[in-house]
């Protein structure tokens, strides 16, 4: 071991870093069994508990460790999971579960890092160099399966239009990838974003990168594709700090000229976003043209076809479908179910054969999913024209036209009369600009004023049943008192750090410190999510990007003032 860790080090840690990297997403006890994949699987899940093992061993015996000195952040950040332990402790006595593993998880990352940190310093940079381009390759495989999807089966029957990629089905719910579960939109636009930093960055700072030309100009190519992307994702939070970057960036921080920058931005952002907004209309009228049957309003795509009595009988209805009918009136259809005639009415037949009465549709009950079926009829028992419609409205511009937000023209005629335009508008409110968080989070409140140590990990879905969507509030719920302040110090530490690296050091305008450069604009980035995210406040993607870069800023060489 000694003969290994001594001359083998960096490979060593590189081994278990990637390990550390392959349990992200796969906890041990989610899939238990005796197949292959499920023993992938747990043996995927166990390594940080494993890799808690080696930090063990060497914190005890490696002489290395002996200058391992913890700084005040890295205190505050084994307080925050010490503390959710503690409350775990408190509510449920020392009869460990399952929930454990995510603080004991953070615990082994956070010690792990500093072992391999204070071995030398640049496996910090090789660990980042491994995640980015990991990150890259399962993204880029994502996309590529979107690309299938979108625009390599306009053939298929179950072909549907949608303006963006936000709905596809390679990145739906469930979605799984060698027995794992894909990361969605969300996942998928972080993903991309964070390899968009990497390369953006090296672009503009890496000393003598321009001399480079090849490389210069692949890694310009894979900027401007990988912009294109993050666009075309159409996700929220990383748009909105995706134009603080560009504002960042405009702005005399570093020593690039004007005239340059405003080059870069055309190239890297808006000839992006050009065609991000052009390709639904070029793809509208390319599948137009291969099938002139395809009837596509604005953003909508439609399907029409006549169904008889008997076949409607056996129809599947799929995920979050609704019913439609010409009086106004909306109607939910719960999963799997069938549409039913019985005494001359329709009724909604379940996948356990049990019948319910049509429930019309109140507000709240699509929540904020953007795929929207509609059967609309006039309840003839002999035949009925059913139109499904696949409608994504673009959420940053909205169409041109006069539509609402799920994308429907309220010029049609069949929009005309009052009650069908209210229903309208109530599909339209249905798509918060927070996703239901701000209820989530309301649903919390009652739990943190109960009960201020803590209920211990995981505890949102314990107790609100889903993710709470708040780092602040996930440490409230899982750590309490404790756990909220050490987060709240661990935020301003930060954000002073930046402010002095920024300003004071003037870090952009100084060569080299590539990857504090990096590492400052990804966790600005991870600070932003976490008011949406539980982010770094679980062991995740954002964890590791946000430790790996934290322990680059904190133990950079900018810091000596002999390289200063």
């Amino acid at each position: 071991m000694k003969l290994i860790a001594s001359k083998y080090y960096t490979l060593l840690f590189c081994v278990i870093w990637i390990y550390l990297l392959s349990s992200l997403n796969s906890p041990p006890f989610h899939s238990l069994g005796f197949t292959f994949n499920h023993i992938i699987t747990f043996v995927r899940g166990i390594a940080p508990l494993l890799v808690l093992l080696f930090v063990i061993y060497n914190l005890l015996f490696s002489k290395f460790n002996k200058k391992n000195n913890l700084s005040l952040i890295d205190s505050l950040i084994i307080i925050y999971f010490i503390s959710q332990i503690f409350s775990y402790i408190y509510m449920n006595g020392w009869v460990f579960s399952k929930d454990i593993y995510w603080p004991l998880s953070g615990l082994s990352l956070l010690f792990f890092l500093n072992i391999a940190k204070n071995y030398d310093r640049k496996n910090l940079i090789y660990f980042l160099n491994i995640s980015v381009f990991l990150i890259a390759m399962l993204s880029s495989y994502l996309i590529y399966k979107i690309f299938d999807e979108f625009y390599l089966n306009f053939f298929n029957e179950n072909y549907f239009f949608n303006s963006s990629w936000y709905s596809a089905n390679a990145i739906a719910e469930n979605t799984e990838l060698f027995g794992k579960e894909i990361p969605r939109s969300s996942g998928l636009a972080r993903m991309l974003f964070l390899v968009f930093i990497y390369l953006l960055i090296s672009f503009l700072y890496k000393e003598n990168f321009i001399y480079k030309k090849k490389i210069y100009l692949i890694t310009g190519l894979l900027i401007f594709l990988f912009s294109f992307c993050i666009w075309h994702v159409q996700n929220r939070l990383v748009i909105i700090y995706y134009l603080i970057l560009i504002i960042f960036f405009v702005l005399p921080f570093d020593n690039i000229k004007f005239t340059k920058k405003i080059q870069l931005l055309l190239l890297f952002s808006i000839i992006p976003f050009i065609l991000h907004t052009l390709e639904p209309i070029f793809r509208k009228n390319l599948l137009e043209s291969l099938n002139p049957n395809l009837n596509i309003k604005n953003n909508i795509f439609l399907k029409k076809k006549e169904i008889s009595k008997i076949d409607l009988k056996n129809y599947d209805f799929g995920l979050k479908s609704h019913l439609e009918f010409k009086s106004g009136n909306m109607y939910a259809m719960p999963l799997d179910s069938k549409l039913v005639l019985i005494d001359g009415s329709y009724t909604i037949k379940l996948k356990n054969d049990d019948l319910l009465s049509l429930v019309e549709l109140t507000k709240g009950e699509l929540g904020s999913t953007p795929i929207i079926k509609y059967l609309v009829t006039d309840y003839s028992a002999s035949g009925m024209e059913f139109i499904e419609i696949i409608a994504m409205s673009n959420r940053i511009i909205k169409p041109l036209l006069n539509v609402d937000r799920m994308g429907r023209n309220l010029k049609d005629e069949n929009l005309n009369n009052v009650n069908n335009v209210n229903n309208v508008n109530k599909l339209s409110n249905l798509t918060s600009h927070t996703s239901g968080r701000v209820k989530l989070w309301k649903k919390a409140f009652p739990y943190i004023s109960n009960n201020y140590i803590g209920y211990g990990p995981q505890a949102d879905r314990i107790y609100i049943k889903q993710n709470i969507s708040n780092l602040i509030l996930y440490s409230l719920l899982c750590g309490g008192i404790i756990g909220a302040i050490s987060i709240i110090s661990i935020y301003l530490l930060i954000i002073y750090k930046i402010i002095n690296l920024v300003f004071m050091n003037q870090i952009f305008k100084k060569k080299n410190y590539l990857y504090e450069k990096i590492s400052i604009i990804i966790i600005g980035f991870l600070l932003l999510r976490s008011i949406v995210e539980v982010s770094f406040g679980i062991f995740s993607i954002d964890m590791i990007f946000f430790l790996v870069t934290l322990k680059i800023i904190y133990h950079s060489p900018i810091y000596n003032k002999k390289t200063s």
